[in-house]
This record gives structure tokens, sequence and C-alpha cells, in this order.
């Protein structure tokens, strides 16, 4: 079975160069375009946009693609001297027999439109039709010609370093070894062309590629690699959303499963590709191939009646196309089917002419050694025929030198009987061309005045909804002004209440505080005057007692005091020096009770940088130090490590971690509320609550946890610069 290059042919048809003539153009703007090159009166320029208008419609055979392709051919008949202009319109009709399978007519015109292109100087192009003309010789089935002309095109790429003509050639010559059964040739030239494409990120060669090489990977007997690369192309084609090619790999993979007689599966592909194909193309000779396999599924699956319809409808469209290859395979199993039918006559016929066919385009049984050889000699004679082309090119030049100055003598002579003709048709025709001009601007017109009257119609509309939206919001806002002013005024007399209640509150608090201190002043006076007087030891121990009481009393009310200092106590905004602060917070403490039984530790980093309060940061030191002394064990004395760190650019983090006997579990969530104490603390319960009110106050935080030793850790998240301090002039701003 031969694969064939209609796939790679049409996708560097409709998908490849309609790709490369489109780009990223939409039709709005390449018409701007066309309109700018006709103002600056560029009509080579005005060519290759027609070509793009035209290639984005010719898949769909569109009413637009007629229009400018009759713009396009009478801008060539206008410049029939101009070589580059007369080879995009030859390209362009080329493009449209090749798409009716015409192939004898779309190879005349890829011929001529490689000339103009020689002579118009553009060495690029010429190599591509080039191409192009062998892609119709091998659909014509002349082979050789076909590798002749490959290998001719390559030539010019290499000279060029043209890569992605490189890569075409590789592709369409591993196609020509995979239908001479030189499976492993074939595969190592499309992975070859494979490489090319896939450092050039071409899509579309990369997915011609994969389809490639899964028809060698086929000849190779290897199906699954076969079935995976046809998958990897119908998956990227799904991806770039496009149908080209999609029928041929779903015919290629029918086949595979037809002949591993999977015939549901090869009867689905069949079926799908041959709707894909009518929805796309419609192509004669795609047609014909799907016909014919399957006519072969039929065949197979013992149902030679339809089997035969298939065939005859093959044949059919194999013939119109003029497709030599599809004809001989129909004939081959047009004459099985009748041999198995019986009808020997029939099948003696179709077999004769199977093996003309066969003989034509295949002769002898060493064809394929031949090919070979023949491949070899025309790599070696490239050069050669490359300086003869040069040769008649320059030939060509003369000759077309020597036809101007014969047109020129000829025009002279007939320029005076002519020139009053061509004056009054040019009037004549911009006459034409500015009253259809005029025409077009009135439908423009009209339309654009149809236009903008249902948009004022619309806007209209629009405008009494909004009037009436506009009232109801006017209605809603009044009614909620009303609103927010009635809560306002009940927000300023709660806050006057809390206000007044607050200022009650730190007064009572106040005084309460300094008149209990001064009557437990004189009971504690009272008291101590008493035990150096009384004798009597139970009456001793009961004053012991008063004076303990008497003292709790008078801690508890110095600490209220404090409590109260915090709240009423403005911030100053002062650089912390924590060895300094905290040698005086221990000296104090040593200078008391603890003074060989008081232990303690500091590591400050390098980057640390704090601007706090003193006296409140002094104070939460005081009180976590003196939390430490209440709980800490009698025998073992006070151990307290204190490690600052910055946390990010804008905070410092202080560990304050002590050994003692820790604080119990269950009123570790309320240990910061007012007077909450364990029931191992000599406190009065109002210790930690001086800290967090202190450290609210500094803009800070303080939590509580323990480390994996047991011992219990408060940290202190301070900013490095609070935000009260912000506008202060001596405090650095925080980066």
């Amino acid at each position: 079975m031969k694969w064939r290059l209609s796939l790679c042919i049409s996708l560097f048809l409709f998908t490849g160069s309609f790709c490369e003539l489109c780009g990223q153009y939409e039709v709005d703007s390449l018409k701007k375009a066309l309109e700018e090159c006709r103002r600056q009166n560029d009509a080579v320029r005005e060519a290759e946009v027609l070509k793009k208008l035209t290639a984005r419609f010719v898949a769909n055979d569109s009413i637009q693609m007629h229009i400018y392709r009759r713009q396009l051919h009478e801008l060539a008949r206008r410049h029939s001297n101009n070589h580059h202009i007369q080879a995009i319109d030859a390209f362009i009709e080329a493009i449209m027999h090749h798409r009716k399978g015409d192939f004898k007519k779309a190879k005349e015109f890829y011929q001529k439109a490689e000339s103009d292109y020689w002579r118009a100087g553009d060495t690029l192009q010429a190599a591509h039709m080039h191409v192009y003309v062998g892609n119709m010789y091998y659909e014509l089935g002349e082979y050789a010609r076909a590798v002749e002309t490959y290998l001719e095109a390559l030539k010019i790429f290499e000279e060029l370093r043209d890569v992605r003509g490189m890569g075409r050639v590789y592709n369409n010559l591993g196609n020509i070894y995979n239908d001479m059964g030189e499976y492993e040739a074939a595969r190592t030239y499309l992975e070859r062309s494979l490489e090319i494409d896939s450092l050039r990120k071409d899509w579309v060669g990369t997915i011609i590629s994969y389809n490639n090489l899964a028809n060698a990977y086929r000849g190779l007997g290897q199906y699954e690699k076969a079935l995976a690369y046809y998958q990897k192309y119908l998956d990227m084609a799904a991806q770039y959303g496009t149908k080209k090619g999609v029928s041929i790999v779903l015919r290629n993979m029918g086949e595979i499963y037809l002949r591993l007689q999977d015939y549901e599966r090869a009867k689905a592909c069949f079926e799908e590709g041959l709707r894909v194909e009518q929805e796309t193309n419609n192509n004669l000779a795609e047609l014909a191939d799907f016909y014919l396999n399957i006519g072969r599924l039929y065949y197979h699956r013992e149902k030679p009646e339809q089997a035969e319809q298939s065939a005859l409808v093959a044949l059919n469209h194999a013939q119109t196309a003029g497709v030599q290859r599809i004809i001989m395979e129909t004939h081959a199993l047009l004459s099985d089917i009748y041999a198995k039918k019986q009808d020997y006559a029939r099948a003696y016929k179709h077999l004769r002419e199977y093996e003309r066919i066969r003989d034509k385009i295949y002769p002898g049984d060493k064809r394929a050694e031949i090919f070979k050889l023949q491949l070899q000699y025309e790599a070696e004679r490239r050069t050669k025929e490359a300086e003869l082309r040069r040769k008649a090119e320059q030939l060509a030049a003369l000759e077309e030198q020597q036809k101007l100055l014969i047109l020129l003598f000829a025009g002279f002579a007939l320029l005076v009987l002519l020139g009053a003709v061509v004056i009054i048709y040019r009037r004549y025709a911009e006459k034409k061309r500015l009253l259809n001009a005029l025409e077009a601007k009135s439908r423009e017109v009209e339309a654009h005045r149809r236009e903008i009257l249902e948009k004022n119609e619309e806007l209209e509309a629009y405008q009494h909804v909004i009037e009436r939206q506009n009232r109801e919001l006017s209605l809603a806002n009044k009614s909620l002004e009303e609103q927010v002013a009635a809560r306002t005024q009940e927000l300023k007399e709660s806050y006057k209440q809390l206000l007044r209640t607050k200022n009650d509150l730190d007064s009572f608090l106040y005084r309460a505080s300094h008149d209990l201190k001064g009557p437990i002043a004189r009971v504690l006076g009272l008291v101590n005057v008493a035990l150096h007087d009384v004798e009597d030891p139970k009456a001793a121990e009961y004053f012991s007692r008063i004076m303990h009481t008497a003292q709790e009393m008078d801690y508890i009310l110095a600490r209220l005091l404090t409590i109260n200092s915090i709240i009423n106590h403005e911030p100053v905004a002062k650089q912390i020096d924590f060895q300094q602060m905290v040698e005086e917070v221990f000296q104090k403490f040593d200078a008391e009770l603890y003074k060989d039984r008081l232990r303690w530790s500091l590591s400050v980093s390098k980057e640390v940088e704090l601007w706090a309060d003193p006296a409140l940061f002094r104070l939460v030191l005081e009180n976590l130090i003196q939390n430490a002394i209440d709980y800490c064990d009698r025998f073992q004395g006070v151990q307290v490590d204190i490690e600052v760190v910055p946390r990010g650019r804008r905070y410092v983090h202080i560990h304050i971690v002590d050994h003692g006997i820790g604080i119990e579990e269950e009123i570790k969530d309320k240990v910061f509320d007012v007077f909450t104490k364990g029931s191992r603390s000599r406190g009065a319960g109002l210790g930690l609550y001086v800290v967090r009110l202190a450290m609210e106050r500094l803009g800070g935080h303080v939590h509580l946890k323990h480390t994996q030793a047991g011992h219990t850790e408060f940290l202190l998240s301070l900013p490095r610069i609070p935000s009260y301090m912000q506008d202060a002039e001596s405090v650095p701003k925080s980066s």
C-alpha cells in the first residue's frame, strides 16, 4: 500500500502557506492595507495584500474569494510587465486548480509562477514554487521527475541556508522513500524534517512530520508507534483548531486497523474521515481513496455487493482526478471482488488494467533499485544543472530584453494611433471606478445612518431607565442619610457616656488608692509597734498575719495605681538600650532579697534597633522578672534567659524564658486577665495583667507558651517604630 503526499501538500497549501500568507492579519486590517496601497499606487504591495485576502477565503470557496481573485487577476492584466505580480497571480491560479484536483493544470501554473519569480529576482520564492511543481509530478505518478525537482529545490535552499525549505524537501523525500518501500531511509529523512520543524517551533511542519513518520513506522510494521504519531497529529490539529489533513490521518489509521482485522475501528475511522473530507476540501482524489478503502473493508467482511459499489465510486472519482495510483489499486480490488463473485471475465479485465497501469508507474521488476540509482545520479548532477539553469535564466533575460526592444519599436509606431483610445479608456475607467466607489460609500453611509438611528432609540430607552433608577437612588440616599444622622447622634451620646464613665472610674481608682494607702500605712505602723511590745506568742502570730495582709493590700493598691498610670501615660519615643536596662532591672532585684539566687542571661542581635517608651518597657521587664520570682523553686533559685532578635524589617521579638515551676495549663489562656493567678502563686494576680496593658500601650503583643524543656516562655512582639511615634523627628523612618 502506497501513501501519498496529499496531506503534506494540502497542509502546506491551506495551513502552512496560507498561515504564512495571512500571518496575524485580520480581514479588516487587510482591507485597510489594500486601501492604503491603492492610495499610494503601490501595485506590488496591492498584489501581496490581494493574495492574502484571496487565501483567507479560499478554503470555503466563498464569494469574497472570487471577488479578490478577480481584482488580483485584473491587477495582473494591467501590470503585464511586472513579473512579481504575474507570479502571485499564477500562484493563486495554481492553488485553485490544485484544490480541485486538476494536477496537470496546477503544475502548469506553478511552473509559470516559478518562472516569473526567477525573472523578478526572488530566488527563495522561485525555489518554493519548484517544490510545488515536484508535488504535482508526484500526484501525477511521475516519481522520477518529482525527485529530480525536489533535489534541484534542495540545492537552492542549501545555498540560501533556508532551513524551512530544506525541511519541506526532506519531508517530501521521506514520502518518496515510503512509496518505494524503503521505510528506514524514509524514517531518517522524516526525523530530520521533524527536528528542523521542532527547532523552528513550526507547528504546521511538526504536524505534517507526525503524519509522515507514522506512515514510515506503518511500513516497518510498527503499528503501535504509527498509531501513536497519528494520534499526536489529531491532538495538535484539535489544539490549533484545524481540520486540514485530519481526514487523511483518519484514513491511514483505518488502513492500519483494517490490516489488524479490527474492522469496527477501521469502519469508524473511514466513515469519520470521509465526513471530514466532504465538509472541508471535498477533493476527488481523497474521496476516491476513502471509497477504495471502504470497498476493501466490505471485501474483507464478505460483503461483495457493497464492496463493488464503493470500488466503482472510487474508480469514477480517481479517473476524474487523474490519479493513476488509485486507479491502479481500484482495478486490483475490483478484480478480487469479481473473482469472489465468480465473474471471471470482468475479474480478468480489471486485472489486465491493473497490470498495465502498474507497469506504467513502476516499470520493471527492479524499479525500486533503478529508482535509487536515479536518485544518486540526480544528486551528482545537481551542481551542473544549477549552472545550466543560471545560464538559461541569463539567456531568457536576453530574450526578454530583445522582446522588449521589439515591443518598444512596435509600441512607438502604434503610440500615435492608440493615444486617443488610451486616454478615453482611462477616463472612462476612472469615472467608472469613482462611480463604483461613490456608490459603495453611499451604501456605507446609509448603513451607518440606520445604525445610528437604532443606537439613538436604544440610548433613549436606556435614558428613561437611568432617570427612573436615579429617582429611586435619590429616595434611598435621603432615607440612608437620615438613618446615618440618627445613628451618628446615638454614637455621639454613647461615646460621651462612656467617656464620663471612664473618667469616673479613673478618678475613683486614683482617689480610692490614695485614700486607702493612709489607713493601711497606719495599720502597718501600729502592728509593727505591737510586734515589739507584745510578748504573747499567739498575739505576735496574729499581728504578723495582720501585717502580711496589710502589706498585700498595700501591694494591690500600688498595682492599681500603676495600672491607672499606664492607662493615662503618654508614651515618649526613645531608643532602648537592652543591655543597660536589663542590668538595671536585675540589679534592683539583686539589691533586694535574691542577690545570690537570681541568675540571668541576655542575647541581643546586632541588627536589632527598638524605639519605645523606656518607662513602660522597664515596667514590662520588672513584672515578668517578678513573675519568674513568684513562680520559682525556693531551693533552686531563679534562672531567666532573655533573647532579642529582629522579626522582618518592622518588628522586634523578645523571648523571655524562666526556669521556674511553670504556670498551670488550665489558666494558660487567661493568665493575662486581671486578678488571675495560679494555685502556687504568691502574687496578687495583677503582674501579667500589667504586662499585657503596658505592651498594648507600646503597640505590641505578649504571648505565653512552653519550651520543649517545659519552661515558661513569654514572647514580646514590638514594632521597631510604633505608629504613635511615627511623626517624632528624632525617630528614624522605618524602611
